[in-house]
């Protein structure tokens, strides 16, 4: 008996090996197919009774998808303290924010409280849920009546069009393409409605801050702007930027013919005038002297 005992513990623990073995060749190629998918998706709403909440910045409630992605963006963007001091020292009650992203909401959040009641924020997404979520966490901090979301993606002409992104990435990274790009391997791709912010905002001007938080695309979001730009003598911008992004150059010297000057942002949410040769990456201010 004891034999037989021994048998069959011998043969469990192989079955228990074989298929511990089977689950990991599983999720291997689960995840390789998923990297080489490629899928186009519409643009849903988000499943508001299953969002989660979290406090950021000490007291603003945000509302976010149960993804990971979502905590991701969270600590990605309140890491980033010299765009967050800046925004605490410039922005005053009253002012108007137009705010291109493709993000959860997070710093939009802040700039809705600092700017008061009296304040409005544009914010301009191309994903619905995220949008859904933001006018969630508008209310739950009584922000509502100056948060404004529109679902589209932001451009230099109109168009239908793609956000194409990689199946392991979180979707803030995407770029926005025409409707009949030829979708790759390992890519998801969302439909989406892109425009001008000079076609969406026609009356739209005495604007006080435009924020791009889109590197690649911050110069045909510019280029799609002018007329906004021209009739807000006012207006500072803030970019991402990388030195080796030749998007970002394209979006500062368009600004430079304009009479913008560019300026560093410090960590402490100072500024001072700067040349792009000497800027590796971060953020950057244009404005008007």
């Amino acid at each position: 008996m004891k034999e037989i005992s021994e048998d069959l513990k011998s043969k469990a623990l192989r079955y228990a090996f074989v298929t511990v073995i089977i689950l990991i060749a599983l999720i291997v190629a689960i995840s390789c197919y998923r990297k080489q998918c490629r899928t186009v998706l519409n643009n849903g709403s988000s499943d508001l009774q299953n969002v989660q909440e979290k406090v950021i910045f000490d007291d603003i409630k945000i509302k976010i998808n149960s993804d990971i992605f979502s905590y991701d963006q969270i600590n990605n963007e309140v890491r980033e303290k010299d765009i967050i001091s800046y925004f605490n020292k410039n922005l005053r009650k009253g002012d108007t924010v137009l705010y291109v992203s493709q993000d959860i909401g997070v710093q939009q959040l802040l700039i809705a409280k600092l700017i008061s009641q009296s304040g409005r924020i544009y914010i301009l997404n191309p994903f619905e849920k995220y949008n859904n979520t933001i006018e969630l966490s508008a209310k739950s901090n009584k922000f509502e009546h100056r948060v404004f979301t529109e679902t589209v993606a932001i451009s230099d002409k109109s168009y239908d069009g793609l956000l194409v992104f990689k199946n392991d990435e979180s979707p803030e990274y995407g770029t926005i393409v025409s409707s009949d790009y030829a979708l790759e391997k390992g890519y998801n791709a969302l439909k989406v409605k892109v425009t001008t912010l000079d076609e969406l905002y026609p009356n739209l001007q005495n604007i006080n801050f435009l924020r791009i938080s889109r590197k690649k695309d911050a110069a045909a979001a510019i280029n799609g702007a002018l007329r906004i730009i021209k009739h807000s003598p006012k207006i500072k911008i803030v970019l991402d930027y990388e030195k080796d992004e030749l998007h970002n150059l394209e979006a500062v010297r368009s600004l430079k013919e304009f009479g913008f000057k560019i300026y560093a942002i410090s960590e402490d949410g100072e500024i001072y005038p700067t040349d792009l040769n000497k800027v590796v990456g971060g953020h950057i201010l244009l404005k008007r002297d």
